[in-house]
């Protein structure tokens, strides 16, 4: 799609690449076909950093009740911003000019491979989902702990019904 200079000390500046599969932060806000770019000389890109409303709460809940969740959320933290690319952008066009993302260009100048094999950004938001799930499994497990015997079942059949509504209906 477009040439890319390899160099193992990573002295090429990424933010000259064109980004075609990097997020922006409404990828993270806005669910469904929202992602779904077509650009000159590429494939039909769809990407998508939706990661619900109620795990986001449930992720917070478990962060305040659990340790493990806290390091959960912010190994998700890490991965939405490496998530983000070389600049981050509010809109899903990416017409705003954007701002130089730290994170990114840390991880690209420090770790020799990083710049080879970095060929989409999006990929990060793996770790991202992977995080806030943990994180929300630790925050309805908090939740449930509370309850009595007879209403855990129900909750929590009604919390996997709830998420799985906001990722069918959204």
């Amino acid at each position: 799609v477009y040439e890319r200079p390899m160099s193992l000390l990573g002295s090429f500046d990424p933010r000259l690449l064109p980004e075609t599969q990097a997020l922006s932060l409404a990828h993270f806000l806005q669910p469904g076909e929202s992602g779904l770019r077509v650009h000159e000389g590429a494939d039909r890109l769809f990407t998508s950093g939706y990661l619900g409303v109620l795990p986001l709460l449930l992720a917070v809940v478990g962060a305040r009740a659990s340790r493990r969740a806290r390091w959960c959320l912010a190994a998700a933290l890490v991965f939405a911003l490496l998530a983000l690319g070389p600049t981050v952008h509010s809109t899903l066009e990416r017409t705003d000019p954007g701002v130089s993302n730290p994170l990114y260009l840390l991880a690209w100048y420090t770790f020799p491979l990083f710049s080879l094999s970095m060929h989409g950004s999006d990929r990060f938001v793996v770790g991202a989902l992977l995080g806030v799930g943990v994180a929300a499994a630790a925050g309805l497990g908090a939740l449930l702990d509370r309850l009595p015997q007879r209403a855990r079942t129900a909750t929590a059949v009604g919390a996997a019904a709830l998420v799985l509504a906001e990722v069918l209906f959204v």
